[in-house]
């Protein structure tokens, strides 16, 4: 190496790069790492984690209630999907869905709804939506399936809605004193 002063450039060379990529790779971490320290102060600062759960709880409840309560397009079950939406996101919005029994009290469409929501109303007044199909040849009804669910906690039925499916065959009327009675007696 001392004989051969071509060589001694190239090496001082090569070390010349290496440093500057040095340089050049130190300025790089140093800028991420202060990109990194601004988000996390950035998220800490602005992260919903940070709300205590009664705020939380109030959120959810107008997430759920989205359309607000004079709206009768927002169905019963685009609330209780919002209402297990919300419960699936992680532990801590599982435990304040949970904790508030009021986002549960929506029911229609499935036993399998009324089963997972009758539970976590804690006994509060439930708002049931049914459909009822009067057949139009017969004095036949069909019934959601829920009913199966809800009539042994009809005490607490707060506010019923019906909704009846009805093709008239233009003699007939609908025996409403009937159908109450298939309500009490299924």
């Amino acid at each position: 190496m001392r004989g051969d002063p071509g060589l001694r450039n190239r090496i001082k060379e090569v070390s010349c790069r290496f440093q500057r990529l040095s340089t050049t790779l130190n300025g790089i971490t140093d800028a991420l790492k202060k990109d990194i320290d601004n988000f996390d102060r950035f998220t800490r600062m602005c992260g919903i984690g940070l709300l205590p759960d009664d705020v939380l709880a109030v959120i959810f409840e107008m997430v759920v209630n989205l359309g607000g309560p004079g709206d009768r397009h927002y169905s019963f079950s685009r609330k209780w999907k919002a209402a297990v939406r919300l419960s699936h996101v992680d532990h801590r919005f599982r435990s304040v869905m949970l904790a508030s029994p009021q986002l549960w009290t929506n029911m229609n469409s499935s036993r399998e709804m009324a089963a997972a929501c009758l539970p976590r109303t804690n006994g509060l007044p439930l708002r049931i939506k049914l459909i009822i199909h009067d057949h139009d040849d017969s004095n036949k009804r069909s019934f959601e399936p829920i009913l199966a669910e809800l009539l042994p906690a009809m005490g607490r039925w707060g506010r019923l809605q019906l909704t009846f499916y009805y093709i008239p065959s233009g003699r007939r009327r609908c025996d409403f004193d009937g159908l109450i009675e298939q309500l009490l007696h299924r």
